[in-house]
C-alpha cells in the first residue's frame, strides 16, 4: 500500500520502520544500578512466497508462477532500560521476470509471410538495505534513528531474433 507502516512499538517485535520502537525492547535493570539484569534479545527473519497466475480473457492459454525469497533478517538488543539497538539487512524490490513473444513479419507490398521474429525481453536484481538503528525512551516520548545503506544491481535485456520462414 505504498509504503504505509504502523508506528506501534511491542517489545516481542521490531518495528524497523520505527526506530523511535527500540526503546521498548524487554529488559529487567538492576536494582541498585543502570545495568541491565537480563534482557530479550529479538532475532527476527522474513521471507515471501508468491503465487501468481497470468491468463487473457479471450485466451485459454494460462502462466503460472511460483517463487520464495529473502524478506529480511533483523537483530533488536536492549542497551539500557527504555534505550534499544537493532541492525540487520532487508531486500526491498526485487527484479525477476522473461517474457517471450513470437510475431509474424509480413510484407507490406505482397501482404505474405517472410520471416518470424522471436523476441525476448528478461530484467534481473534487486534493491538491499543494511541498517542499524536506536531507540531511546525519556518518560512518555520515545525517539529514534535509523541509517543504512542502499545497494543492489539490476539487469534489463531484450534479444530479437529473426528467423526465415520462406
Amino acid at each position: 500500500m505504498g509504503g504505509i507502516s504502523a508506528a506501534y512499538s511491542d517489545p516481542l517485535s521490531i518495528n524497523f520502520n520505527n526506530p523511535a520502537s527500540y526503546a521498548h525492547f524487554q529488559v529487567k535493570p538492576e536494582q541498585t544500578s543502570k545495568r541491565i539484569a537480563y534482557g530479550r534479545v529479538l532475532f527476527d527473519v522474513g521471507i515471501n512466497f508468491e503465487n501468481k497466475t497470468l491468463h487473457e480473457s479471450n485466451n485459454p492459454q494460462k502462466f503460472s508462477g511460483s517463487y520464495g525469497s529473502f524478506s529480511h533478517v533483523q537483530l533488536g538488543i536492549p542497551l539500557r532500560k527504555n534505550w534499544g539497538l537493532s541492525f540487520g539487512l532487508r531486500q526491498l524490490n526485487r527484479i525477476s521476470y522473461k517474457v517471450a513473444q513470437t510475431t509474424p513479419l509480413i510484407d507490406p507490398i505482397t501482404h505474405q509471410l517472410i520471416d518470424t521474429a522471436y523476441t525476448e525481453f528478461s530484467g534481473s536484481g534487486g534493491t538491499f538495505l543494511p541498517n542499524i538503528g536506536t531507540g531511546l525512551a525519556i518518560k512518555n516520548l520515545s525517539l529514534g534513528v535509523t541509517m543504512g545503506y542502499l545497494f543492489g544491481r539490476r539487469d534489463f535485456s531484450t534479444t530479437r531474433s529473426i528467423s526465415d520462414t520462406v
